[in-house]
């Protein structure tokens, strides 16, 4: 099975063009989970008496 990419673009000889589909997908996916993983390491733990008293109202 031959896969070749020509202009950003992933062609396989038995899946066509759904391998290019699949592969920016999971780019996505990973870009996606990367972020999130960043975003959430980078919060402040809020005080639960803090926490407590935003809910409250």
């Amino acid at each position: 099975m031959e896969t070749f990419t020509h202009l950003d673009k992933i062609i396989d000889e038995q899946e066509g063009s759904d391998s290019n589909m699949k592969a920016r997908v999971g780019n996505a996916k990973a870009v996606f989970r990367q972020r999130t993983s960043e975003t959430q390491n980078n919060r402040q733990p809020t005080p639960k008496s803090q926490f407590l008293t935003q809910t409250s109202r």
